[in-house]
């Protein structure tokens, strides 16, 4: 059986993130956080079903954080490689495509 604990803890050190103890059961929701952002990790051999009730969730655990939500899935057997695919809400994207801009002044 899977441990998704240890793929949580482990993709948390992936991304760079820190992981929430228990899968973010406790105090701190989500699995896991950068500043100012909660994510929910989501594993799949080849798909994913996301709907609202999944992203109602995640925005109500980083919410309770006082942060913006954000889902990573994780895609790919175990002994493959992996696909990792972000959904973020729109005002994160929105500060995110401000940071880039700014960042290359336009150049895109």
């Amino acid at each position: 059986m899977v441990d998704y604990n240890k793929l949580e803890i482990a993709e948390a050190k992936h991304i760079g993130a820190t992981a929430h103890p228990n899968s973010g059961r406790g105090t701190k929701k989500g699995d896991a956080s950068y500043p100012g952002i909660t994510i929910d990790f989501k594993f799949g051999e080849k798909s994913f079903t996301f709907s609202k009730d999944v992203w109602r969730k995640i925005c109500a655990d980083a919410y309770s954080n006082h942060q913006s939500p954000a889902i990573n899935i994780v895609m790919g057997a175990q002994d493959e490689k992996k696909t990792r695919l972000w959904v973020i809400d729109n005002g994160l994207f929105q500060e995110m495509r401000e940071a880039w801009m700014e960042k290359y002044e336009g150049n895109v």
